[in-house]
């Protein structure tokens, strides 16, 4: 599980002025998933299976960036 700062640190973006897509990408997938404690943020694994599943090939930085967003829906 991330620490406290490690969820701080938010990873080194490129602009990109209209990625509104990767909410849709977010949706997509699940905002969150089960876990046996409750809800969690979707894990890597699950982002991989679904981009494999989609056809799609998301750029590493996507990647952190829907993991990221899943964890802020949680908060």
């Amino acid at each position: 599980m991330a620490s406290l700062e490690e969820l701080k640190r938010l990873p080194d973006l490129p602009p990109v002025p209209h990625a509104t897509y990767l909410l849709d990408y977010l949706f997509d997938v699940g905002p969150t998933m089960a876990s046996t404690t409750g809800a969690s943020g979707v894990s890597y694994a699950e982002l991989l299976a679904w981009q494999d599943a989609m056809g799609l090939e998301l750029a590493p930085w996507e990647l952190q960036f829907l993991r990221r967003l899943s964890i802020e829906y949680l908060a």
